[in-house]
């Protein structure tokens, strides 16, 4: 049953204060991740992905709220870098997000389809291959954004019969920032699981083979994958892709080549920064104020140091010769 409708406040990528009627949607897609994730649906029918950090979780864990800073940063970046009517429907799009409240949280539209995970093992032939192309184009669109995902895995790839869509930037950095520790080993490169060295979209090509082996194959990959164990056709695709060395690994673009898939990117979009930059200072401003531990109380002020006796002496006998003086007066009157 559908809840109530209730306006959400929110601020785009260019800092743009927004208003927008929502409700809780019907049919919630499965999205996991570590954020809190509800599924809203707008008064215009618009889905939207609405993932937080609650107040008493980023308390137990204020990492949380670094998973949230990289989904918005990498949303920003993503709508400032492709044009807004050529958005590469490769990847997820974010429609805002608010960090000023006890509970910060991101909008981003509904993700298409399912998580590969959920397809693993299903695809017939010809999706196999447009599954991998599809993938390693959304690679391809990512390092002309200067981004590294960071967190590739069959849940954070979408399949929409035919189409993908990468989705989950919590993980993500700029290119030549430092990597991101990745629990996740079975996706992520040794040098990206230790969070040794700058980040770098070799690291994207590991996880996305890791991740097309498990959606071929049904089998998930292991630390060290052999791609020719599934087959000539795997194995030449995938040839070089778990390298041990990122600069031995093939780039997305020569995937694309193998796969002889289109590989076009989309003209500069958005090229105004300033309200971003003007975003992107407020952002860190909270987000050191909530991971900042809690100020510690003031300490209660030294108790008043116990008068003299003769102190007390004194003004007892001061009192009291003022009540007789007083009780004198009264009866000469």
């Amino acid at each position: 049953m559908a809840g109530a409708w209730q306006f959400v406040d929110y601020r785009d990528y260019r800092y743009q204060a927004r208003r927008v009627e929502v409700r809780e949607a019907d049919d919630a897609p499965v999205v996991r991740c570590e954020l809190a994730v509800r599924s809203l649906v707008t008064a215009e029918g618009r889905h939207l992905v609405h993932k937080s950090v609650p107040r008493e979780a980023g308390r137990v864990n204020p990492g949380l709220y670094l998973l949230l800073d990289r989904e918005v940063r990498a949303g920003a970046r993503l709508l400032r870098r492709f044009p807004a009517d050529a958005y590469p429907a490769e990847l997820s799009r974010m429609v805002g997000y608010d960090i000023d409240g006890e509970e910060p949280f991101v909008l981003v539209e509904r993700y298409r389809g399912v998580p590969v995970a959920d397809r693993a093992g299903q695809l017939l032939t010809e999706q196999q291959h447009a599954f991998a192309a599809g993938l390693f184009r959304a690679l391809r669109l990512l390092e002309a954004a200067k981004l590294v995902h960071g967190g590739l895995t069959p849940d954070t790839v979408w399949w929409d019969d035919g189409r993908v869509q990468v989705g989950g930037f919590e993980h993500a950095v700029l290119i030549g920032e430092p990597r991101v520790r990745n629990g996740k080993s079975r996706w992520c490169s040794p040098a990206q699981h230790a969070a040794e060295g700058a980040a770098s979209p070799a690291d994207d090509l590991w996880s996305a083979g890791a991740v097309v082996l498990e959606a071929v194959t049904g089998e998930p990959p292991g630390s060290q994958p052999v791609p020719e164990r599934f087959g000539a056709a795997v194995g030449e695709l995938l040839a070089g892709v778990f390298a041990p060395a990122a600069a031995d690994r093939p780039t997305a673009a020569e995937l694309l080549s193998r796969l002889r898939a289109p590989d076009t990117v989309p003209e500069r979009g958005d090229s105004a920064v300033r309200d971003f930059a003007r975003s992107r200072a407020r952002f860190d401003e909270v987000l050191v104020a909530k991971l900042a531990p809690p100020a510690a109380e003031p300490p209660p002020p030294p108790p008043e140091p116990p008068r003299p006796a003769w102190r007390l002496a004194v003004t007892a006998a001061v009192v009291v010769a003022a009540l007789v003086v007083w009780v004198v007066l009264e009866v000469a009157r």
